[in-house]
């Protein structure tokens, strides 16, 4: 009888080959996954490029936010009530800091009485309020450029150099828009000369082609107004001449070894706190008026640190002092 042979193992399954080939590749594939995980996660580790601090928004800049958008007509109208030569004199009675502060809770008090009793005050409106808010918010600003202006740190010698440099080049760029407008005449240029002055004075040379620049920029005339704008001239160059002396006198009193005073402000800032000022007394005659009518209207009553500017006559009108809000007793049947 023949010796039974062994019987060969049965072939895999076709089936059972290919249900275990997708694992042999899975295997192979497994680093190479595992390599771009670990660069997707080394590129996620990266540092973000590093974004500025948001800042938050002042009362007045919030408030601006929230009322109606004033228009350019509307701001020039404000803005031309009072000349900017008249605003510098009434800056140069306060503090910056003081004005800011009172005419915030002037906008406080304006605000909730046009919101609960608007229909009791007719002569002042949210657009009003609204350019009082952009003031207060322009003075904001260049009361921050004035305090990034004075560097301490910088040695004086360098400080002095770079003031110099500065004031130099406003000079000249400002004095050459001044002969561009001058007529082909000996008198414009006689003019210019003497308001630039000596030119080793540069503080005294900016602040006379300043005020000259200033007069040109205030011309209302067809004429006058074309020529300004054919070279460009704007406020903003009035504005860099004053604070480009200011820097200057700052500059050479720390030379000389006298501290310019923290306290003082520049030009620019005057500026922007007399408007501020100029509009806290508009809005005191309007609430005053209102007030003798319905006494639901409150009195806008100054602090000590803005009283006095604020009872001089601004624009041609006293601002009327705070006055005792009427009695609400009956009348006595006395004669």
């Amino acid at each position: 009888m023949a010796a039974a042979k062994k019987k060969k193992p049965a072939p895999k399954s076709k089936a059972l080959k290919a249900a275990k080939a997708p694992k042999a590749q899975a295997a192979k594939k497994a680093p190479a996954k595992a390599a771009k995980v670990t660069k997707r996660a080394s590129a996620k580790k990266k540092p973000a490029a590093a974004r500025a601090p948001k800042r938050n928004l002042s009362a007045a800049e919030a408030l601006v936010l929230r009322l109606p958008p004033l228009s350019d007509a509307q701001r020039d109208a404000f803005g031309d009530q009072v000349s900017d030569a008249r605003c510098d004199q009434l800056g140069a009675k306060t503090k910056s800091d003081v004005v800011e502060r009172d005419a915030m809770t002037f906008i406080d008090t304006i605000a909730s009485t046009l919101e609960h009793h608007g229909d009791a005050i007719r002569r002042y409106g949210k657009a009003r309020l609204a350019w009082l808010a952009e003031c207060v918010v322009a003075l904001q600003q260049a009361r921050a450029r004035q305090s990034s202006g004075r560097d301490d740190s910088r040695p004086v010698e360098e400080a002095l150099a770079h003031a110099t440099e500065r004031a130099r080049a406003v000079l000249i760029d400002l004095k050459h828009a001044l002969e561009q407008l001058a007529s082909d005449s000996e008198a414009d240029e006689q003019e210019i000369d003497a308001a630039a002055g000596a030119t080793d004075d540069l503080v005294d040379s900016l602040h006379g082609v300043a005020k000259l620049a200033e007069r040109w920029v205030r011309r209302t005339d067809r004429e006058g107004k074309a020529l300004v704008a054919s070279v460009d001239l704007r406020s903003a160059d009035v504005d860099a001449a004053w604070a480009a002396a200011e820097d200057l006198q700052d500059a050479i009193d720390r030379a000389a070894g006298r501290a310019p005073s923290s306290e003082r402000d520049t030009v620019p800032v005057n500026r922007a706190e007399g408007r501020v000022l100029y509009e806290m007394g508009y809005a005191m005659r309007a609430f005053a008026h209102a007030h003798s009518l319905d006494p639901r209207v409150p009195k806008l009553v100054p602090g000590s640190g803005t009283r006095e500017a604020l009872t001089s006559k601004l624009n041609g009108q006293p601002i009327p002092p705070p006055t005792p809000a009427p009695s609400l007793e009956a009348p006595s049947a006395m004669a």
